[in-house]
């Protein structure tokens, strides 16, 4: 009977259909359901708190009693609580735009979350938001969206593939920590910052692009870490990605031409030509002849080696850009989920 008591208190005031709803108290709330979630009803938006839903494809309303739902979880709540935590069932959620928040832990250890969409209308994402979420494989980051924080996606084991917004400028401790299948990152010129441990533990990392010749990295060999010495760590010289692989002895590599890689012939554009040019470049060498082409230009897919696999990358590259593609070469090369079209 306690129980029962405590259970109707919870929800007492969310409104009947034989009864009229409760004032909401000032600077207050009332905590109400739906079939598929629970949630707290403020003056002039929602917090969803709670998803009960038993689907496996969460699509959260853009609103509900006719307010806007503004915030996943309530900052309060610890992991276990948090909105998705250690839900077993959901595979993909739709977070609708008009979502501002999402608070520490919402869909920590989420374990059967292969994908997640985050609208643009998001500022900020809490700590662990999406920790242990082992199968998690591929997240779309709003561009609004200026700092990662402490645990972000630690211990993603599945994640292979994330863009990160371009004016992004924190990536706090272990936010890619234990991500074994992340395998190429690039972080924008507007990274300032990356701590502890965040790439720590990334065993399939191959390179990681630094563009930001100020940034912070924080002073640990793990950091950055990877296996069989990569990854390879790509900025310009000098910066502070040099003076880290330096320190550290890991494999450094200058792209200070990085705005002309791909553009082999240099008329400020990327397309078949450019792939002929790789091609012959290639065949030339192949046959003991000097490589008549910048290798640092040429080598699309940054792999160290210039071969007719580049022209391929810019052919699939230029096909892209034709539709409408707006991705630069090196982060087309970098995630290949821009590519599935073409595949």
């Amino acid at each position: 009977m306690l129980m029962t008591a405590a259970v109707m208190a919870l929800f007492t005031g969310c409104g009947k259909a034989d009864k009229p709803e409760a004032a909401i108290p000032e600077d207050g709330y009332l905590e109400c359901k739906t079939d598929d979630f629970i949630y707290r009803k403020y003056a002039d938006h929602v917090a969803l708190i709670k998803w009960t839903g038993m689907d496996s494809r969460a699509v959260i309303p853009d609103e509900v009693d006719g307010l806007p739902i503004t915030e996943l979880s309530a900052p309060e709540l610890f992991s276990e609580n948090a909105a998705f935590s250690g839900n077993l069932a959901v595979t993909s959620v739709i977070i609708p735009e008009g979502v501002k928040t999402i608070h520490r832990y919402c869909f920590w250890h989420c374990t059967a979350l292969r994908d997640a969409k985050i609208p643009d209308s998001v500022k900020s994402i809490g700590i662990e938001a999406f920790q242990g979420c082992k199968n998690l494989i591929s997240v779309q980051l709003p561009e609004s969206l200026e700092q990662l924080p402490d645990g972000c996606f630690d211990e993603c084991i599945s994640l292979r593939n994330i863009s990160l917004p371009d004016d992004l400028g924190v990536i706090g401790n272990r936010v890619f920590h234990k991500c074994e299948n992340l395998e190429n990152i690039i972080l924008p010129e507007s990274v300032t910052s990356i701590g502890e441990y965040a790439f720590g533990g990334c065993t399939s990392l191959s390179t990681i692009t630094i563009l930001a010749d100020g940034c912070e990295i924080a002073d640990r060999s793990d950091t950055i870490s990877g296996s069989d010495g990569k990854p390879e760590i790509r900025g310009v010289t000098p910066s502070t990605a040099k003076d880290y692989a330096d320190r550290y002895g890991k494999s450094f590599r200058d792209i200070g031409v990085i705005s002309d890689i791909g553009d082999v012939n240099g008329d400020s554009s990327i397309d078949s030509n450019d792939a002929s040019l790789i091609l012959s470049g290639y065949a030339a060498a192949s046959i003991g002849g000097d490589l008549p082409l910048d290798p640092i230009i040429a080598d699309a897919d940054g792999d160290g080696n210039v071969t007719a696999a580049d022209a391929s990358l810019i052919l699939s590259y230029y096909s892209y850009l034709s539709i409408g593609g707006e991705a630069t070469l090196l982060e087309y090369a970098a995630l290949p989920g821009l590519r599935s079209h073409q595949e």
